[in-house]
């Protein structure tokens, strides 16, 4: 099943570790002001669609796609990281529980510029409607030896001779 957000308007901020402060002996951490406009915006968009609710912790999200338009004219380019983990942030307890099950994540910065128009677009593929890249074989430089005498053996079984 594939889900597909669109927030038009929307400038995407990158994450940022925040600014830390000592407050009577303890150490606080506050959030970028801008991060926290833009997660708040995000959460207030997607609680005014129509959501089919939260998946499940334990529904695997195959693959989480991002898609960024941002407008640079307040502020300076950011990185294809930091935008998306600020908006999976925002995501999390809205459209899933928890982002560890989240197996794959893409990122892709479309246009970032002054007097861009900013939006950004969420994709979410969750079942098996997915695009399978990679091998369940683990590459030779991480397997064990134990591990690679049984791949080895496996295709000595399953190879046949020409002749």
């Amino acid at each position: 099943m594939k889900r597909t957000y669109t927030f038009h308007g929307l400038n995407p901020e990158p994450w940022t570790p925040g600014s830390f402060s000592k407050v009577r002996k303890r150490a606080m951490v506050f959030k970028d002001e801008k991060l926290r406009t833009y997660q708040l915006a995000i959460k207030a968009d997607l609680e005014a669609m129509d959501l089919d609710g939260v998946l499940e912790a334990g529904v695997v999200i195959h693959d989480l796609r991002f898609a960024f338009w941002r407008d640079t004219s307040h502020g300076r380019p950011a990185d294809a990281t930091n935008l998306q983990k600020a908006t999976e942030d925002a995501l999390q307890g809205l459209l899933f529980a928890d982002d560890r099950w989240v197996k794959s994540v893409r990122s892709v910065i479309v246009e970032q510029a002054p007097d861009v128009s900013p939006a950004v677009v969420v994709q979410m593929i969750v079942g098996d409607d997915f695009d399978k890249w990679w091998t369940d074989e683990p590459p030779a430089e991480v397997m064990d030896r134990d591990q690679m005498e049984s791949v080895e053996a496996g295709r000595r079984a399953d190879y046949e001779p020409d002749f």
